[in-house]
């Protein structure tokens, strides 16, 4: 699966950057890549996923899933 973080990808396009700024923040998009991580568990039945990440996130998702193993990221 390919994932697009919030208000880029596809739907860049067709969103409001006004109406989307206020919920383009950490939060929201740790939030986001936390929901779409337990999303694939569950519906591949798998305890572990594999990532790969463009150079330009790999540090975010190096630290996203690092916090996620150590349960400092509640899933």
């Amino acid at each position: 699966m390919q994932w697009d973080q919030r208000g880029a990808g596809n739907t860049y396009a067709v969103n409001d950057p006004v109406a989307l700024a206020s919920s383009m923040t950490i939060e929201q998009m740790t939030s986001d890549a936390e929901e779409v991580v337990r999303y694939l568990l569950k519906q591949y039945g798998k305890g572990e996923i594999f990532v790969r990440a463009t150079p330009r996130e790999a540090r975010w998702a190096w630290l996203l899933l690092n916090g996620i193993r150590n349960g400092s990221t509640p899933i």
